[in-house]
């Protein structure tokens, strides 16, 4: 299992603002590495630590000072909570923590604080667990990961609060370690923290990143792990689904902002087809607080729901078991073509999907179209809160066939209010056209605009009357240098215009909407 490869805690030495005083809590989100407890001398009387009435054998010190008589070196600050324990038969102890004067809060699934992190030293085999999280009269029951393996290093175990929306909170009633390998041991405990949700930045949006046990589409656990989700160097998202304690961790992220009516065009750059037969990847709308309209869920969904004979995608318009709210269909690779892009048009009378290979800018050929359909049910919902969401999922929960690692890359997401077109007709698509006003029959790049030929000012394709009028007001005499938007007429690169950029404006001259030959500069 992956917890069992854990990487050990980096000690950090950066010490607290001030080691005379606690950071106060308030009911507010909280900013990362907020402090619940670093078991430092200031602290005493703000909180209240003891062993649970279960553990007669267990003894609870602090503050203990860290790296003296062979206490651990302390992971934030100087002290560590330190936990000592004898004859506990049921090889279990807990300890609780309850705050006085301040509070702290856990705002829920897309804001705020996703995990509660503890620091972690095993002091002795016996100690070592085969559980460890938080148990709580309002949190339930939180598995922590990893569970330390090893004695005499630090641990970092997290629990996945990130479901959890609940405020001014004063208390963890238990923070346990089950399965003990004996019935004595010492173990130190530092930094108890909150953790915020984590965000990404992804093709020009931010998104937050979804954590919490036991939840929808599944249900399944998500992480925010940097394992899970991540933007490479070339700004492609990476989705995976990988297992960690034991568990298996899906991912999704969530736009922060609400489009509404519009276009979504998404670009998967990962086949499909080679989905394990129990992941789904899924490209939608939802909104958490319209269930009257079906969450406004329009969903892109690929996978094969546990059926390897299965097509491998669909649109869908929810409640999906409605007469015609879903269409099934096959994305069958065409070769050396491994990105797909898919386009849903959300307006009031219809919402219309389209699917073709390559990317997303370029307007396909007839021979790329994958599959098209248009949507003009009574369960079209109206716009309100939804958010555009991406996620990696497993079907019920159920581990991948293969019992490996599923991962999906998606290379682009664009939205545009009005439908899709090529208003130059030059292949590109509008969103993405840099070079709107090309004339038809130029060359192109992947952004809309010809290659750079000597006079095309306005780099349309041509060479004509307009490029001239703006050139003359830019001549300055050989020898003279120019500045400002007349670098442009500079052709050859020499800092004046002179007669030598007059010449190659004639020689590359094509008249009004007659494309210009890129070679024509000589």
């Amino acid at each position: 299992m992956r917890c069992m490869t854990a990487t050990v805690f980096s000690i950090r030495r950066a010490f607290l603002a001030t080691a005379a005083s606690v950071m106060p809590m308030s009911a507010v989100a909280l900013a990362d590495g907020n402090l619940l407890a670093g078991y430092e001398p200031s602290e005493v009387g703000a909180v209240t630590i003891r062993a649970g009435s279960s553990d007669p054998g267990l003894t609870v010190a602090w503050p203990v000072e860290g790296g003296v008589g062979g206490v651990p070196t302390a992971t934030e600050g100087r002290h560590v909570l330190k936990l000592h324990w004898s004859g506990e038969t049921d090889r279990k102890v807990q300890v609780r923590h309850e705050w006085f004067g301040r509070t702290f809060d856990l705002p829920g699934m897309t804001a705020g604080i996703a995990e509660i992190k503890v620091d972690v030293y095993v002091a002795s085999p016996s100690a070592l667990a085969q559980t460890a999280g938080i148990w709580d009269d309002v949190l339930g029951w939180t598995a922590g990961c990893p569970v330390p393996t090893a004695v005499n290093q630090w641990f970092t175990v997290s629990m996945n609060v990130g479901q959890i929306k609940k405020y001014s909170l004063s208390h963890i009633a238990a923070l346990l370690f089950e399965n003990l390998a004996g019935s004595s041991g010492t173990i130190y405990l530092d930094y108890l923290r909150l953790v915020p949700t984590r965000q990404i930045r992804f093709a020009g949006r931010d998104w937050i990143v979804k954590s919490g046990d036991g939840q929808g589409p599944g249900p399944n656990d998500f992480s925010q792990s940097e394992e899970n989700v991540w933007v490479d160097a070339s700004g492609r998202l990476h989705l995976k689904i990988v297992p960690r304690c034991g568990r298996w961790f899906c991912s999704e992220i969530i736009a922060r902002e609400s489009l509404g009516y519009g276009t979504y065009l998404f670009t998967v750059d990962s086949r499909v087809d080679g989905l394990d037969p129990n992941a789904t990847l899924g490209l939608f709308t939802w909104d958490t607080a319209a269930p009257q309209y079906h969450y406004r869920e329009i969903d892109f969904e690929f996978g094969r729901w546990g059926d390897p004979a299965s097509a491998n995608s669909q649109y869908v318009i929810q409640p999906w078991e409605a007469a015609g709210n879903m269409l099934r269909f096959n994305i069958n690779y065409l070769s050396g073509i491994d990105s797909t892009t898919h386009v849903m048009t959300w307006a009031s009378e219809a919402i219309s999907f389209q699917s073709y290979y390559g990317e997303a800018c370029v307007v396909p050929s007839q021979s790329h179209v994958i599959r098209t359909w248009r949507y003009a049910g009574a369960d079209n919902p109206p716009p309100g809160g939804e958010n555009t969401r991406m996620n990696l999922w497993l079907i019920n929960g159920d581990p991948p066939v293969n019992g490996r690692d599923v991962e999906a890359i998606i290379s682009d997401f664009r939205y545009s209010s009005v439908p899709l077109a090529d208003s130059d007709r030059d292949g590109i698509y509008n969103p993405c056209d840099i070079c709107a006003g090309t004339i038809p029959g130029a060359v192109v790049d992947a952004n809309g605009c010809p290659p750079f030929i000597p006079g095309d000012v306005d780099r349309d394709g041509d060479v004509d009357g307009a490029d001239f009028t703006a050139f003359k007001d830019c001549i300055s005499g050989s020898g003279i240098s120019i500045a400002g938007s007349c670098s442009a007429m500079d052709f050859d690169g020499d800092g004046d215009v002179d007669q030598d950029d007059f010449g190659a404006l004639q020689r590359c001259y094509s008249g009004t909407k007659t494309p210009a030959d890129p070679g024509c500069g000589g």
